[in-house]
């Protein structure tokens, strides 16, 4: 049997609703490319996503806004504001994460969530990993081919320093992440 693979381009005519088209080639050569640009552009598409956004909740009280999510609660304090926090109170937050500071762990850790393996794909220098935890779906980019499979049971770590958490509703950064190069000189200064 030939294995052909079919794409639909979506077509716009003037005064008419869009419709799709069904394509496919006979020749299996030109069908494997242009299913594998196909491919590729998909996969391209995934790739655009650069940080994680999460729902949560935050809440200031004087010098401390403690945030939840389904990555859990974290506290920050004040010198991690930054002047677009909203001032005392409660607020519908959107936590922001880097895919790569995402580490996936075997088994459970102290700072730990339990996460499961959407899908993996493996891109030649790095693999990056969907999770999904409490219904939100995170990304991870790991270094290096890696094995997973879907529906295997994985632990998340992230630094909640690390962690970007905006106003929902402003769309402002309330508490940037602190970087390498800040933290180290943080905990140097102690």
């Amino acid at each position: 049997m030939e294995d052909v693979i079919h794409w639909i381009t979506e077509h716009k005519e003037e005064g008419s609703l869009n419709r799709k088209v069904s394509h496919s080639h006979p020749d299996p050569t030109a069908n494997e490319a242009i299913g594998n640009v196909v491919r590729e552009e998909r996969r391209k598409k995934h790739q655009k996503r650069k940080q994680n956004f999460l729902p949560g909740k935050a809440r200031v009280a004087g010098d401390t806004m403690t945030v939840e999510s389904v990555l859990g609660t974290a506290s920050y304090d004040r010198k991690s504001f930054t002047g677009e926090a909203p001032g005392d109170g409660s607020f519908e937050a959107v936590v922001g994460v880097r895919p790569e500071l995402v580490e996936i762990l075997d088994g459970p850790a102290e700072g730990s969530i339990e996460a499961e393996v959407y899908s993996v794909m493996p891109a030649g220098s790095e693999t990056t990993i969907y999770l999904e935890v409490g219904g939100e779906r995170i990304l991870s980019k790991q270094n290096g081919l890696k094995q997973y499979s879907p529906d295997q049971k994985v632990w998340l770590r992230i630094n909640p320093d690390k962690m970007n958490v905006f106003c929902k509703d402003s769309g402002r950064l309330a508490k940037l992440a602190v970087m390498d190069a800040q933290q180290d000189q943080q905990n140097s200064i102690k």
